[in-house]
């Protein structure tokens, strides 16, 4: 994984790899859509595999994205994942309805998180201290773009293209050990494709459709009213069967790919 490193779900996701080192970025206008994404992982020269997003067992990190460890015969994979985004709120869901996610922006520009059992009408709650002593608190910027502005500022704009009805910037270049191509769409300030190679696999996260929030064609799962458990209460909670889940990291699904960088 590219210390980018590899969300989710998601987008989802999901994917995402964490590109943290440049420091926080400047406020984008925040486009308010809901958008479909596609997202394969796959060895260089080989089928697709699949990227899976799981808590990790030891430190529960809600962001962390794992390779499955397949064989060269695996079948190819695909995930598929939807985003919808407004000013202060962004929630990422699996096409299959099993996992979720939700972002929001609270007062002070503080920022806290929800992992969701759709299965199990259940939530896992991060508040913003617990986001910061696990070290995956979100630069604002960058979740509610998917790609950092400061990264596209160290690639190369190639071209110009159309993308599903916008004009998209090639971006290309080389970060650490990993080839970097970014189709950007400015007017949405979102990716319309990333693709990142190194020399074991390759992964792209592909723009399906998009379209104005009030104008979607899909919703996101209602989940305020679901059963929840704070996630500092997970380690008095371990009989518990969600938390049992969590701690074990068997979120199923990728949701989000984070492009970012160290």
């Amino acid at each position: 994984m590219i210390s980018l490193r590899l969300i989710s779900l998601t987008l989802l996701t999901s994917l995402a790899l964490f590109y943290s080192g440049l420091g926080l970025s400047a406020e984008p206008i925040i486009v308010e859509i809901a958008a479909h994404f596609e997202t394969k992982t796959y060895p260089v020269g080989q089928h697709l595999h699949r990227v899976i997003k799981q808590p990790t067992a030891r430190h529960w990190y809600p962001w962390r994205l794992q390779d499955k460890q397949i064989g060269k015969n695996t079948p190819s994979k695909t995930e598929q994942w939807y985003l919808w985004r407004q000013q202060d709120k962004i929630e990422i869901q699996s096409r299959n309805k099993k996992v979720g996610e939700v972002w929001q922006r609270l007062k002070h520009k503080q920022v806290a998180f929800s992992w969701l059992y759709h299965a199990k009408a259940f939530a896992i709650r991060y508040t913003p201290s617990d986001l910061k002593a696990l070290q995956t608190y979100p630069d604002w910027a960058t979740k509610t773009s998917i790609v950092s502005p400061a990264l596209l500022e160290r690639l190369q704009k190639t071209a110009d293209k159309q993308v599903l009805g916008y004009k998209a910037e090639v971006y290309r270049g080389k970060i650490d050990n990993y080839q970097l191509e970014i189709h950007w769409i400015p007017a949405i300030n979102t990716p319309a494709k990333i693709r990142q190679t190194n020399s074991k696999q390759t992964t792209e996260v592909k723009l399906i459709a998009v379209y104005p929030l009030a104008k979607a064609p899909w919703r996101p799962i209602e989940s305020d009213h679901y059963d929840d458990m704070d996630y500092a209460d997970i380690g008095d909670n371990e009989s518990h069967p969600i938390a049992k889940l969590h701690m074990k990291g068997m979120s199923l699904n990728t949701i989000q790919y984070q492009a970012h960088g160290h």
